[in-house]
């Protein structure tokens, strides 16, 4: 039987959004992360400010007067207005935050769309586990509210919760999307070209299901799953419409054409950070090649936020030409110094997938922070006095544990379950790699990264034995009747 958009899917939706909305319930806001959060805010604003200006300036009318130079020529400055922008966030998702921002700037609706989404996705997946009992979704919404990241995460106005939608959305449609109606298909492929739009970090998760996505199509009959032409394509376009949407999307916003816009240069800081980067600069920077160069000559900071962040970093001291060529010439730098230190490298980059695949807690989730309207009439982070610790800390006690005895399940269960299910399985724990590599390549290790999606893997597995429960309960009660 098919998952549809129906009403027994929104009773289910609305069951794990109750639960998943506790930390807005509890806390009465969101959990922001410092830096980010009101960034995305502002881009925001900006990107619609300019879509309006570029609307306006076409409508007949005189021009204002500080619009027009001496010579009588408009200000080009609306036109070019990401030109001079060193490093911008994502223009898609800080839309949306400007977008639901309210009540007033906390961005609590932003929230709660992400509890929406991810409350939708679990449904389905509970849906296509073939669970029918509310009360049984009732449970498991419970223990993956309380017991994994993913209340937390949702909550959290930053994307990171938009990494795990996309993974189990492409784990649903190349592990069962021939059970997929045509509308439970089209939102998956949604919240795919949405999820790639929102991070820098997204798209090579992406890309990387893709080409798996791909594989098991041509060897479907070793892998006992059944995809047609026409289900590939659902997953092939939501990718390649979420590229050429960012390059469109950028090209607009920065008048260039680009995959990744105006991004901040993390994977060259985490090469420096590591060591091969910055070994390499300060040779290379003794007769200047890169941009990098005309900033620090031979001193290259040597930490991510000495090189990015803080006093004298990149963000204080690099014009916006210097930082387009910065990041022009990233992928270059960060190849040679890892071809001229290999050994250094390779040994940092599979320590640091080890320990990406094993960080994670709720960390920057911690909801000590509250929006207030600083004197400039702008929304600025401040310290609400509350500590949350104690609560959060059990949260990730819980996490440990249930993810330990998910793993034991499956230890125990691996050779019952469906092919459906181990291929769900293999599918996540694929994507789980990939995503420990992409984090730890292209930015380092942080417990955010993991966290972001390994609330998937309990998840299923919950659903997999409420699924199982019940099918027992219900034969127990036929064989007594």
């Amino acid at each position: 039987m098919k998952v549809r958009l129906d009403r027994a899917l929104a009773g289910r939706t609305l069951i794990f959004a109750a639960f998943l909305l506790w930390p807005l319930i509890l806390f009465g806001r969101p959990t922001y992360l410092m830096g980010d959060s009101l960034a995305y805010l502002k881009t925001g604003q900006q990107a619609v400010e300019f879509a309006e200006s570029k609307i306006s300036s076409r409508v007949p009318g005189p021009a204002p007067a500080d619009a027009v130079d001496p010579a009588g020529n408009p200000d080009p400055a609306p036109a070019a207005r990401g030109a001079d922008t060193k490093s911008a966030r994502s223009v898609t998702y800080s839309v949306a935050a400007y977008a639901l921002r309210w009540p007033g700037q906390d961005l609590t609706a932003l929230a709660a769309v992400q509890v929406l989404a991810v409350s939708i996705l679990c449904a389905i997946i509970g849906s296509v586990l073939e669970l029918g009992r509310l009360r049984s979704y009732a449970a498991v919404a419970a223990i993956a509210a309380f017991a994994t990241p993913l209340a937390a995460f949702a909550a959290f106005t930053v994307p990171d919760i938009w990494a795990g939608v996309l993974l189990g959305a492409m784990t649903l449609l190349i592990a069962t999307g021939d059970r997929l109606s045509f509308g439970v298909k089209s939102y998956l492929a949604l919240v795919i070209m949405f999820a790639i739009l929102a991070h820098a970090s997204i798209p090579p998760i992406a890309a990387g299901m893709t080409i798996i996505g791909v594989v098991c199509f041509v060897f479907q009959r070793r892998t006992h799953l059944k995809i047609s032409a026409r289900m590939l394509s659902w997953l092939l376009l939501p990718i390649l419409f979420g590229f050429g949407a960012n390059i469109a999307i950028n090209y607009i916003s920065f008048g260039k054409v680009s995959a990744t816009g105006k991004r901040i240069p993390t994977a060259l800081a985490r090469s420096i950070a590591q060591g091969p980067g910055k070994w390499y600069l300060e040779e290379q920077c003794k007769t200047p090649r890169y941009a990098v160069c005309e900033i620090y000559g031979t001193k290259i900071p040597g930490t991510i936020n000495g090189f990015l962040f803080d006093k004298n970093s990149l963000n204080d001291l690099a014009t916006p030409e210097q930082m387009d060529r910065i990041r022009a010439q990233e992928s270059e730098i960060v190849f040679r110094a890892a071809m001229t230190y290999p050994g250094v490298e390779a040994r940092k980059l599979a320590s640091g997938i080890l320990k990406q695949l094993v960080t994670f807690d709720l960390g920057l989730t911690n909801f000590k922070r509250q929006v207030e309207m600083g004197a400039d009439g702008l929304p600025t982070l401040a310290e609400s006095g509350r500590d949350h610790s104690a609560l959060l800390h059990t949260i990730d006690i819980l996490v440990a544990m249930l993810l330990v005895l998910s793993a034991g399940w499956v230890f125990l269960r691996y050779r019952q379950l469906h092919a459906e299910e181990r291929n769900m399985l293999l599918l996540l724990v694929l994507g789980m790699l990939g995503n420990a590599l992409v984090c730890s390549a292209f930015s380092g290790v942080a417990e955010r990264y993991q966290a972001r999606i390994v609330w998937l893997f309990p998840v299923f597995i919950l659903f997999m034995i409420a699924s199982r429960f019940a099918a027992e309960t219900r034969a127990s009660a036929e064989n007594r009747a």
